[in-house]
């Protein structure tokens, strides 16, 4: 998205191709909530050269109950959401599907990132936004939201800012979290929480991850290294995404660009959400993340 997330992908990339092994430099969460993992770890099994996505439920299990015990702990912020159905994060939402449509308030609760809120009128024109090539500097990303986007704004920490959106909108939050409350607000204090998971580097579809609204959290460890997130509308854009040259940096973001309709990067101070539908197929590269399917408020 923005292009502080393409150069600090750009720079974990390239780090890794030149030299494997070695670690970032993002720093661990401040606030750490230490959960207890009762349902083990979302490994993927898929030789990710291939072309396919296809997966086989019992080979996860089975491997999943090898690689964590029960007694494992799970480091990772949650409390920003936990108690808060009203919280919602970096992500793409298609609103009438996704969202609610109707009148909101935005309250940025990150403690140093300003919040960007872009709204498109239409998937065509968010689309045509996220094709743009190439936009990894400044300036080539605000030309890109200038020529398709309906509104675009930034919301400072402790700030707010009000938008009215109706179903077929786009909206875009970005590199940080927060809480959303509008007209059909409920109230409610707590959202409704599933159990969480490690979510391990690998290629996902809804064989492995049902059709929700899921919360990824950066997973506190010691390499102290981020989760690119690229999420795929189905199979097909995934295959052409595979299939294309990514040598060098520049032809990575290029084809994914060109095939993905979302990415982000889930650090210490920045978590994501991800709306996962029955065709999708989700990228999950450098290091594990923490998953949890949440009904949120504002949920359609």
């Amino acid at each position: 998205m923005k292009s502080k997330r393409a150069i600090i992908v750009c720079l974990v990339l390239g780090t890794t191709i030149c030299f494997t092994g070695c670690q970032g430099t993002e720093k661990s969460v401040s606030t750490d909530t230490t959960h207890q993992d009762s349902s083990g770890v979302i490994e993927n099994n898929n030789d990710l050269s291939s072309n396919s996505v296809e997966t086989k439920q019992e080979e996860t299990e089975s491997s999943s109950k090898s690689i964590v015990s029960d007694s494992k702990d799970v480091v990772t912020d949650t409390d920003w959401y936990e108690n808060d159905g009203s919280s919602i994060a970096s992500g793409i939402y298609i609103v009438g599907d996704d969202l609610k449509a109707g009148s909101y308030t935005f309250t940025n609760r990150g403690e140093d990132s300003s919040m960007e809120i872009i709204i498109f009128e239409t998937i065509d024109d968010y689309m045509g936004y996220y094709r743009t090539s190439p936009r990894s500097i400044i300036g080539e990303e605000d030309d890109a939201i200038q020529a398709n986007s309906y509104y675009c704004t930034y919301v400072y920490p402790d700030e707010t800012c009000s938008v009215n959106i109706s179903d077929g909108n786009v909206l875009i939050m970005d590199q940080s979290y927060g809480s959303l409350t509008g007209e059909s607000s409920t109230g409610k204090d707590k959202n409704i929480l599933n159990d969480g998971e490690i979510l391990k580097p690998g290629l996902y579809s809804s064989d492995q991850i049902e059709e929700g609204t899921y919360i990824l959290s950066y997973l506190s460890n010691d390499d102290e290294q981020g989760s690119n997130i690229i999420l795929f509308e189905n199979n097909e854009q995934y295959k052409e995404y595979n299939s294309t040259d990514k040598s060098t940096i520049g032809e990575y973001n290029e084809a994914m660009w060109k095939t993905a309709i979302y990415d982000t990067y889930v650090d210490a101070n920045e978590p994501c959400i991800i709306n996962f539908k029955k065709d999708s197929v989700m990228l999950v590269d450098y290091q594990s993340c923490y998953i949890q399917k949440v009904d949120m408020d504002w949920s359609e």
